[in-house]
């Protein structure tokens, strides 16, 4: 699945996960990056 830029409607590529702790729970964030406008993206991994 390509992921689209909420910015540009770009293609974005991922770049890095990182953990992060939301609520006392750790959720995992891939952040990907726009080839179009630069922009970064967090989603969360599921």
């Amino acid at each position: 699945m390509v992921e689209v830029c909420p910015h540009c409607g770009g293609k974005l590529i991922e770049k890095h996960e990182e953990v992060q702790e939301v609520r006392r729970e750790e959720i995992v964030f891939i952040f990907y990056r726009c080839v179009s406008c630069g922009k970064w993206t967090k989603k969360e991994k599921t």
